[in-house]
């Protein structure tokens, strides 16, 4: 039987063996990425996540680095670009979805298109979170991400402010965190 996909926010992202990070909203998907790799180094402060990019993937490397070390069994692995995966990267990312380290965490970015159709249902099948990082398309609902934003860091925001604030940003999202 299959497992039913797990949609959550991105300011509800967590550790998990496996997530995925679905969709193209840049400050989403790095808040996202940020939430978990924190996370992560709350428990395991020695974690150094590694990096791998799925567009420019060489065979190996995802269980090479998935593999316990000496200093700890514990780690972070963090894979860009699933959207231009090379065939490389599919092959051992479906393998490694059928046994995941569960002492690891690998958070997969997918940014959207049909490329690696095959691992996403892989990864949703497997229990695997999705986390949505998916675009802000309407000023609503850009609007409504900084109102979000203003209400986790506990501080009011008018609707004059917020008006003022959407005029500021636009669409670039980004500057909001910076403050």
């Amino acid at each position: 039987m299959a497992a039913k996909k797990t949609t959550v926010a991105w300011h509800r992202a967590a550790p998990a063996p496996l997530v995925l990070l679905s969709g193209g909203e840049d400050v989403l998907l790095r808040n996202a990425r940020t939430r978990i790799v924190q996370a992560v180094k709350r428990k395991h402060a020695d974690v150094d996540p590694v990096h791998l990019d799925a567009s420019s993937y060489e065979a190996g490397s995802l269980s090479a680095s998935a593999a316990p070390s000496l200093f700890s069994s514990y780690g972070l692995i963090i894979v860009s670009d699933l959207a231009t995966m090379n065939d490389d990267f599919l092959k051992d990312g479906l393998a490694y979805v059928e046994d995941p380290n569960p002492d690891m965490v690998v958070v997969l970015e997918h940014r959207g298109g049909q490329r690696g159709a095959r691992l996403l249902k892989a990864l949703t099948a497997a229990g695997a979170p999705t986390v949505d990082v998916g675009v802000l398309k309407s000023e609503a609902d850009r609007a409504k991400y900084a109102q979000d934003a203003f209400a986790r860091a506990k501080r009011t925001l008018t609707t004059d402010g917020l008006a003022a604030l959407m005029n500021a940003l636009g669409a670039n999202l980004s500057e909001l965190d910076a403050g």
